[in-house]
């Protein structure tokens, strides 16, 4: 059953906010929005950078695009259980 219940027509993808904005990133699709998708999570601070731009969004984007934090917590859940 991996068939889709819908899948969008080619000009519907086409006329599509996601193919805009690959346009816009000069990023070709070629209507494969998993392969933007895939971009936007290896290309995080480029992706935030671009849809700022692309979204006119008013004000001042700060010099750090992406704040990483460099460590993980471990949360440690049923140390002791009885």
């Amino acid at each position: 059953m991996n068939k889709p219940l819908w899948e969008p027509t080619k000009l519907k993808k086409r006329d599509s906010l996601l193919e805009d904005f690959a346009k816009f990133i000069n990023f070709k699709s070629e209507y494969n929005f998993k392969n933007l998708w895939k971009w936007t999570i290896e290309n995080p601070e480029e992706f935030w950078t671009n849809f700022w731009d692309y979204s006119k969004i008013k004000g001042d984007k700060g010099k750090e695009v992406i704040h990483i934090i460099k460590f993980l917590i471990k949360p440690n859940f049923l140390q002791t259980p009885k």
